[in-house]
């Protein structure tokens, strides 16, 4: 019967707290750039895959509610046939919330390897491989059976599906190409800061909300263990949980990343506005600069601001200097405590 089981829940629970991290750090992602007036290609992705991310969400809590989870034999015909529906959009959600959200990354690290010919071809090659080996997987998925509905409803006449192992073959293929462009996802921003201009700690806080991905790459690894046990078992809607867990946390973790390495700035203000109230509470006046020192700070962050628009590619150091700003699109400092924070700004 229709509700949720031991196992259902599991499934429940797992989408409703990766959820609401990945629906809430969008929510920030788009304030960002909103106030910032920086929003990019890679913003666009985001919120693109923001439609079939929502799709995947319920269908995943109805598939749970519905019947997976639990023995064929306890259910319904009717709940049986809505569990399968609804697990059936579940994965045709799957390609199309993973190809936005790998634009939306590769779009991020190549504002960081502009003018690095080697880095730029990696990155369009994880592009274009991901593209279209999840666009092979989701083809396939909507012809593996005729008609359609015959995924989730047997007993239409006529209906029929290719053979399981052709299935088995092109998701293993599939998951594969997936993994390694996970996987480059997670670590070029390793190599890809390691000679950059910036202070250590500002290459391991970036180079942490870069490679994020990794969690996103060891769901996809895991996965394969389940997507190959699963093609023998014969209790379909019991042993399928574990798969769809993994299949829903590859894309929310890696959404989730994809949001959290733009948040920076948010982060800046929240410690701010914390150091402000710290300093009230001490009866302490925090003097920020003469007019003057302001005025020379605004010119400065007009000529940053210029050259990230430019996008001048004969200028490393330039490029190299702002990665942090480049990645969070027009982060500025939010105050200047003196003359000399303008000169150390200039002088680098």
């Amino acid at each position: 019967m229709a509700g949720f089981s031991q196992e259902s829940s599991s499934l429940l629970i797992c989408v409703l707290i990766l959820a609401v991290a990945g629906f809430t750090s969008l929510g920030l992602r788009f304030y960002i750039r909103i106030t910032r007036r920086a929003w990019g290609p890679d913003d666009w992705c985001t919120a693109y895959a923001a439609i079939p991310f929502m799709v995947q969400t319920i269908s995943g809590v109805l598939a749970a509610y519905y019947g997976i989870g639990q023995r064929i034999a306890g259910l319904s015909p009717l709940d049986l046939k809505n569990a399968l529906m609804w697990w059936n959009i579940f994965a045709f959600s799957y390609p199309n919330s993973m190809v936005p959200i790998k634009l939306g990354i590769s779009f991020q690290l190549y504002r960081v390897a502009v003018a690095r010919k080697g880095y730029l071809y990696a990155i369009y090659g994880i592009m274009i491989s991901s593209f279209l080996t999840l666009l092979t997987g989701f083809i396939f998925q909507l012809i593996q059976c005729k008609p359609i509905q015959f995924n989730w409803d047997k007993t239409i006449p006529g209906g029929y599906c290719y053979d399981p192992i052709m299935y088995a073959i092109v998701s293993y293929v599939v998951c594969a190409i997936n993994i390694a462009t996970d996987c480059l996802c997670a670590f070029l921003p390793i190599p890809l800061l390691w000679n950059v201009r910036m202070s250590r700690r500002k290459k391991i806080s970036v180079g942490v909300l870069l490679s994020m991905g990794a969690l996103s790459c060891s769901a996809a690894i895991i996965r394969i263990k389940y997507t190959i046990s699963l093609a023998d078992t014969t209790d379909f809607t019991l042993n399928v949980v574990t798969l769809s867990c993994l299949a829903y946390a590859e894309p929310a973790i890696g959404y989730f990343a994809a949001n959290l390495a733009t948040l920076r700035p948010l982060l800046k203000i929240v410690l701010k506005e914390r150091s402000t109230n710290d300093t009230n509470s001490l009866g302490l006046i925090t003097v920020t600069g003469s007019r003057h020192d302001r005025s020379n700070f605004s010119q400065l962050r007009d000529v940053e601001t210029e050259g990230m628009k430019s996008g001048n590619k004969n200028s490393r150091s330039f490029l190299e200097d702002q990665t942090p700003r480049v990645l969070e699109q027009g982060e500025v400092s939010a105050s200047v405590n003196s003359p000399m924070s303008i000169n150390k700004a200039k002088s680098h």
